[in-house]
């Protein structure tokens, strides 16, 4: 091939020694073929039932890069949303499949949410069970907010993970000149350094 002719000058042969010797090789295999097995090999050894194939295309346009994406690799299609918190003490909650995918440069958060004049985001957090744990309330994955002023709270991530009107919902009542400085998803009994 392009890359060099080991398939048919040492691999081949080997592969016909060992088939001599009455061991099952195969081979030689186009590297893709084997990244595959070895990928249908890994999914039967963890118990995923693999429901589709999907064919990768390579390239600079986001359109075809949207179609890489592993969520369509499994069975696990849930459409988990994303929380977004301002520093006005609002929640913002989008599903993550209705974030567009860009080509690079992203999308103004102005364009989902009404937000207050001079706000900024200080966090976007994931409510899917794979990152930000599972169970409900107390027993759940905790939204953990910290003010300027030295307030912090927690409250259940579940209060946030339907998708949120426009206006979105207030997770923090703030003191006059307060801003929220920092926010994040902890879950019961871990520690935190503030």
């Amino acid at each position: 091939g392009y890359l060099g002719d080991e398939e048919q000058r040492v691999i081949g042969p080997a592969i016909e020694r060992m088939r001599q010797r009455g061991i099952d090789a195969r081979g030689p295999l186009p590297a893709d073929t084997e990244t595959v097995r070895a990928f249908t090999r890994s999914a039967q050894k963890f118990g995923a039932k693999i429901v589709a194939d999907q064919h990768f295309k390579t390239g600079t346009d986001p359109r075809e890069r949207e179609q890489n994406n592993p969520a369509l690799l499994s069975a696990i299609r849930n459409n988990y949303d994303v929380v977004f918190i301002a520093d006005d003490g609002s929640a913002y909650t989008q599903r993550i499949h209705d974030v567009p995918a860009s080509s690079g440069y992203g999308e103004p958060v102005a364009k989902f949410f009404r937000l207050a004049d001079q706000a900024r985001m200080v966090a976007a957090l994931s409510c899917d069970p794979r990152f930000a744990g599972s169970g409900s309330g107390e027993s759940g994955p905790l939204l953990l907010v910290v003010s300027s002023g030295g307030m912090v709270l927690r409250t259940p991530l579940d209060s946030f993970a339907q998708p949120s009107t426009k206006a979105g919902r207030r997770c923090i009542r703030l003191g006059e000149g307060e801003k929220i400085v920092h926010a994040a998803v902890v879950r019961g009994g871990e520690s935190i350094f503030m």
